[in-house]
């Protein structure tokens, strides 16, 4: 289990990709260039797709080990990315003005020009790619959302937050102090949290393991919000175990290696 205080994502090379985009061991394999720092990141099949900010231009990079980054789209305000299993299809956000309004667009990762997907929505969250081939996000209106290319504007599926998907279909996302998963039919299955000392302020931190019998996720708690508490929750029982028996602090995205160890 790799945990991190930053976004985090994994390749099938089992290359972390974090917020400094390093190695376990802590040496550089995947460098965006000069003057280009990561905002978001996630796996395209063998790359990693990033979305960074720039000097006056930000990017959506698609990055490989030991190789130089490519460049796959340009603009200002690119604040999301997201790829499909096989790292042919990259989805980015791209932010206007203060009210979190924003356009997402689609790019092949293969070559060709970025299209507009749609606009005008106010997204909140990292865009979180489903096998249907759709991208799921919650807005600053307390929603989440859903919408493919050529569907036209984005659904509301659900009130929460910090949306996760499997590869069946399934959404797992922050509802309250209570974690709900979706089946693909639509129906809901709501897990109360447990309660920790303080008060307790829900992370995004939502994420399955590879069989799909657990959700990790992660909260702040203590009266400074200086603790945070790790859990696995068995989408099954709904039960959490805390994992590892130690606090964290500044928890804010976890990643599962597909061995979810």
């Amino acid at each position: 289990m790799v945990i991190a205080s930053g976004y985090l994502g994994w390749n099938p090379a089992e290359v972390r990709i974090g917020p400094s985009v390093m190695d376990a061991d802590g040496a550089v394999r995947l460098d965006p260039g000069p003057g280009m720092h990561p905002r978001d990141c996630a796996p395209a099949a063998s790359a990693v797709l990033v979305a960074a900010e720039g000097t006056g231009e930000d990017a959506l990079l698609l990055l490989r080990a030991r190789a130089p980054a490519r460049t796959v789209a340009r603009g200002r305000g690119i604040l999301a990315a997201a790829a499909d299993a096989a790292g042919t299809t990259g989805w980015y956000t791209v932010a206007h003005g203060l009210d979190g309004s924003a356009e997402v667009w689609t790019v092949d990762l293969d070559g060709g020009e970025p299209r507009r997907a749609w606009g005008g929505c106010a997204v909140d969250s990292p865009l979180v790619w489903m096998p249907d081939g759709r991208v799921a996000f919650h807005g600053t209106d307390g929603w989440i959302r859903v919408a493919g290319p050529g569907e036209g504007e984005p659904v509301r599926v659900a009130a929460g937050r910090s949306p996760a998907a499997d590869g069946t279909g399934r959404l797992a996302y922050l509802r309250g102090r209570a974690v709900v998963v979706r089946g693909a039919d639509g129906a809901e299955r709501e897990w109360p949290l447990p309660r920790t000392l303080g008060r307790p302020t829900l992370a995004r931190v939502l994420s399955w393991s590879p069989d799909g019998r657990e959700v990790s996720w992660g909260r702040t708690a203590g009266l400074v919000g200086k603790r945070t508490d790790f859990f696995l929750l068995d989408v099954q029982t709904g039960r959490s175990r805390r994992v590892p028996q130690r606090y964290l602090a500044g928890l804010r995205l976890i990643a599962p290696s597909p061995e979810w160890r």
